[in-house]
Parts: C-alpha cells; structure tokens; sequence
C-alpha cells in the first residue's frame, strides 16, 4: 500500500492517524535512514509527486539475497 493511499484511508476510517513500526537491526545507520526515509514519505501531501529514487542499484544485490533467504517460506 502506498502511502497517499494509507493516508486518504487514515483520513476516512481513523481520524487522519496512522501508525508505522520498523523492525529492528543491527546496522544503525540503515535503522535511521529507513526511519527518516518513512516519516518524509508520510509527511507528503496525498497528491504530491513521488520523485523516482535513485541508487537502487547498489541494494538490488541485498534484496535478491534476502529474496533467496525467505524463498523456502514465502513464494516471491
């Protein structure tokens, strides 16, 4: 879910609230870019432009790992 989505269905059925957790780890830097990359996401205007994001290529090679780890358990 989006969201511009989560925060026009926040607005609807609670009040404008919402809620979000981020689990932990032990790389504090990805924790406290993963954190800020959440409460600027959740601080846009529901119509703002989303900018495509750039440097995905150095995390794709993380994602394709963890993708193969939790593979045996979910279907990907």
């Amino acid at each position: 879910m989006t969201f511009p989505l989560a925060k026009r269905l926040a607005a609807e059925c609670c009040e404008g609230k919402l809620v979000a957790a981020l689990e932990g780890g032990y790389n504090l830097e990805a924790i406290a870019n993963s954190g800020a990359a959440v409460i600027e996401e959740m601080g846009r205007e529901a119509d703002e432009r989303i900018e495509a994001a750039s440097g995905g290529e150095r995390v794709q090679p993380i994602i394709e790992r963890a993708r193969k780890g939790v593979g045996q358990y979910w279907n990907l």
